[in-house]
């Protein structure tokens, strides 16, 4: 059905909107320090993420950052990059807070917090484990 593709789609970019640009003004994006492991690179790829946000650098965050599920997906509904771009030239200083990081095998999930306009947004991030790196794959609130 077209509708749920459309509403994936939405909350995907809208998440990624809030995670583009969630450093605080002149700071780092994710504290990657307190995690080990593979939670670690969980939180790299977050604080990646943000960076990618923060230069509007949409090639990057499709070719390394995006599941390739998602690339493709977005690749359907106007090409990744631009999309990314757009959202990420939408973006304004936003903060992220990442509460935890669970792994198991090649999947992990982080459970963070966003401040959107003032509000405290949860979200539970998807990530999948492609080509050696992290990458994220879904948001749910």
């Amino acid at each position: 059905m077209i509708r749920a593709p459309m509403k994936c789609r939405f909350v995907l970019l809208s998440a990624l909107l809030a995670l583009g640009g969630c450093a605080p003004s002149g700071g780092g994006g994710v504290d990657t320090g307190r995690f080990r492991g593979d939670a670690k690179a969980v939180a790299q790829t977050l604080d990646d993420l943000a960076t990618a946000g923060r230069k509007k650098d949409g090639q990057r965050a499709c070719a390394e950052l995006l599941s390739h599920r998602r690339v493709d997906a977005l690749d359907g509904r106007g090409g990744c990059r631009k999309l990314m771009e757009d959202q990420f030239d939408d973006a304004d200083v936003f903060k992220l807070d990442v509460k935890a990081i669970r792994v198991t095998g090649d999947r992990a999930s982080a459970r963070v917090v966003s401040d959107f306009d003032g509000d405290q947004v949860p979200r539970t991030l998807g990530l999948v484990r492609e080509d050696r790196r992290w990458r994220l794959d879904s948001v749910r609130p």
